[in-house]
């Protein structure tokens, strides 16, 4: 499927508020093919894990991905510590 129109979200610890975006966006009639990417921003639980009930819901016409990067579980990308600027949390 090639999507059409492309909503990205970046969600850190969405909660209740993500819960309910997603149940908005699992209620839209589009009759065209779309794509939500969802990118962890660092979430304490990977938000792939914490939501994936509520992806399933998402229409048949949207191809669903996340992405993100759990920092308790790599540390800052390789070779970028250098970059980080004082009192930032990875990812910033």
């Amino acid at each position: 499927m090639t999507a059409e129109l492309s909503v990205q979200v970046p969600v850190k610890n969405g909660g209740e508020a993500f819960i309910r975006f997603l149940q908005s966006l699992a209620l839209q009639d589009l009759a065209l093919p779309w794509e939500l990417v969802v990118v962890d921003d660092g979430s304490d639980t990977p938000v792939q894990r914490e939501y994936l009930q509520h992806f399933a819901a998402l229409p048949d016409n949207c191809e669903a991905r996340s992405s993100g990067w759990i920092p308790e579980a790599t540390g800052p990308p390789p070779g970028t510590q250098h970059l980080k600027p004082p009192g930032l949390r990875w990812p910033f």
